[in-house]
């Protein structure tokens, strides 16, 4: 695979051990390289205790260095720690991975309430939105090695932007179930007005089994929510076009309404993902 460098966005209020985990297995099956970067806030001090922040900065820093030890000491074949102060961290981690040029962004990922979203822009939303790269949302710790991958494709028609999306997911899917060993189903939606697409030019477009491939009526969150409960799916891999602006608060992106209803790993791809940038 020709993923290079992986941004690890790390949490600095909660437990790093499954980010770190799904980290060094990804750098392993992509022979990647690792950052650990860790955003640190003015929300994080208290008082006015002199040398506080130096000493949060310190604490924070050594922090990093132990679980770069770690990961080195599993074979990853470099891991590098960067940490800086933001007050808009989500923007800050985006900003970090487009200056050092990463292939991969990866972010720990908590279920929020649908009122939650509407009322307010997550981090993973707001990640999502901006990322120029595919940003990987970690939710569990199951292992990914021989297990089920689902790649969410949109029919496209004449959409060429799409057609290139479906195209990426397809490719990199492909990617993923050869380093893990795993299998790839393919799922795509479509409303009843539209057409529905083929199953013989599905399979030759996915160049799959027929058994791979699920072509279900529906909204295409609530098909691929399904179909990850009925295939105890690991990891899906779904593309996302980029709001902003008013369009930003408006729930709308399926890998936006799919991420709260699900369990497993979700890998979301931008509609800017260049072809040959995994």
């Amino acid at each position: 695979m020709s993923i290079n460098s992986i941004l690890v966005a790390i949490d600095p209020t909660r437990s790093a051990d499954c980010l770190l985990m799904r980290a060094g297995e990804t750098a392993h099956a992509t022979n990647s390289s690792l950052l650990l970067y860790l955003c640190l806030s003015k929300e994080l001090l208290s008082g006015s205790e002199p040398n506080q922040r130096e000493d949060l900065e310190a604490d924070f820093n050594k922090r990093l260095q132990e679980y770069a030890e770690r990961l080195k000491e599993t074979g990853v074949r470099e891991v590098q720690t960067l940490l800086e102060w933001s007050d808009d961290w989500p923007m800050a981690i985006v900003a970090a991975a487009h200056k050092t040029q990463s292939d991969m962004l990866l972010k720990i990922s908590f279920n929020h309430s649908q009122r939650d979203r509407g009322m307010r822009e997550t981090s993973d939303w707001k990640i999502l939105r901006s990322s120029s790269c595919p940003v990987l949302l970690i939710k569990e710790q199951r292992d990914w090695s021989g297990q089920r991958i689902i790649a969410a494709v949109a029919p496209s028609g004449d959409d060429s932007a799409h057609r290139t999306l479906n195209s990426n997911i397809i490719r990199i899917a492909a990617e993923f179930s050869q380093a893990y060993g795993a299998t790839t189903h393919y799922v795509s939606a479509y409303q009843h007005k539209y057409k529905r697409p083929e199953l013989e030019e599905m399979t030759q477009l996915f160049n799959a089994e027929p058994h791979r491939i699920h072509i279900e009526e529906g909204w295409a969150d609530e098909v691929i929510v399904k179909k990850a409960a009925e295939l105890s799916a690991n990891l899906i891999l779904i593309g996302t076009v980029g709001r902003s602006g008013v369009k930003a608060s408006v729930i709308g992106n399926t890998a936006e309404k799919v991420l709260d209803k699900i369990e497993c790993d979700v890998l979301v791809l931008p509609a800017n993902t260049k072809p040959g940038g995994l």
